[in-house]
């Protein structure tokens, strides 16, 4: 059973940390456990703590290794003791990357605002580059501590991915067609394409 961590509630302040709501999902995960039910940890669905935004989000060239401060938190604390198998280190990162960054629709509303915004353009793709460093950073030290402490534990790290399918709304048009191509390569296999087979151990995807 998959299931979000809030990461403001565990660490309301920079490198402070919640132990009672450590405990609060350690009673969730155990009952579940004793009930035949696997949890599958979700480290991050989207919100993330105010500290981190004040420091500029996933703009700021720091927050990948805030992030894997995290996640090794997280596997110190609720991975050792519980033996979680499964992990997720994002729910759907195109959703993190486009809507606050591509769209604006988001905090911290930063859209891009056509094909000439420049400034816009190389934000989001810092954006995404940050981010997708927070996966790999947050998948590594995850296996490192949980590989040298439950070494005949097969952990399976990932994170859920969300690509879609998109068409052009008029097929005889060249501006949809090129408008469908970009939205496809950015959107749908960006991600999966750049992080690969290296640092993941399954394929997470989200169908709805």
């Amino acid at each position: 059973h998959r299931i979000s961590l809030e990461w403001a509630r565990i660490e309301p302040e920079e490198g402070k940390w919640d132990f009672d709501a450590i405990e609060k999902y350690k009673k969730i995960f155990l009952y579940m456990k004793n009930r035949g039910i696997e949890p599958m940890i979700c480290l991050n669905h989207f919100p993330n703590p105010k500290w981190f935004a004040d420091k500029g989000g996933w703009e700021n060239n720091r927050a990948p290794y805030y992030y894997e401060r995290y996640a090794k938190f997280l596997a110190k604390n609720l991975g050792i003791p519980l033996k979680i198998k499964w992990w997720l280190t994002f729910n759907e990162p195109q959703f993190s990357i486009l809507v606050p960054y591509g769209n604006g629709a988001w905090p911290p509303f930063k859209g891009v605002n056509n094909f000439q915004d420049k400034e816009g353009f190389a934000r989001i793709m810092h954006v995404a580059s940050n981010v997708m460093d927070g996966h790999r950073l947050a998948y590594r030290v995850i296996h490192r501590v949980m590989d040298q402490n439950l070494p005949k534990e097969k952990i399976m790290v990932s994170f859920a991915s969300a690509p879609g399918a998109f068409y052009p709304y008029n097929e005889k048009s060249s501006l949809d067609k090129l408008a469908d191509n970009a939205f496809n390569v950015i959107y749908s296999l960006s991600v999966d394409s750049f992080i690969g087979n290296v640092d993941r151990d399954f394929i997470g995807l989200n169908y709805y």
